[in-house]
């Protein structure tokens, strides 16, 4: 899940890239959260149907549950895991499935 995620957000920023100007294109380098939502909103903008933000976000997903059945087989109590599968797919449906009005 992790080389595939990684592998989409290397697609995401080619196909963000392809349509930009030479000074507007995204380093493919250093990451942070204000960076990221700019690369999502102008991958809306330009593919307004496009496929590759929904399917990082299901494989962000199958690596939340990942993580959340790790936190039950490794005996962290219930109120632990709920809160943070709550809080983790709440985060990510805000990045990768909401729909942002234009």
């Amino acid at each position: 899940m992790g080389i595939a995620g990684t592998a989409t957000g290397f697609a995401i920023v080619d196909a963000v890239n392809a349509k930009l100007l030479p000074h507007e294109r995204f380093d493919p380098l250093g990451w942070w959260l204000l960076k990221t939502l700019r690369l999502h909103g102008e991958y809306r903008r330009l593919y307004p149907s496009g496929g590759l933000l929904r399917r990082q976000g299901q494989l962000l997903l199958a690596f939340l549950g990942c993580l959340l059945l790790i936190g039950v087989l490794l005996g962290f109590g219930l109120p632990e895991v709920s809160f943070f599968g709550a809080v983790g797919g709440f985060g990510v449906w805000l990045m990768y499935f909401r729909k942002v009005a234009n």
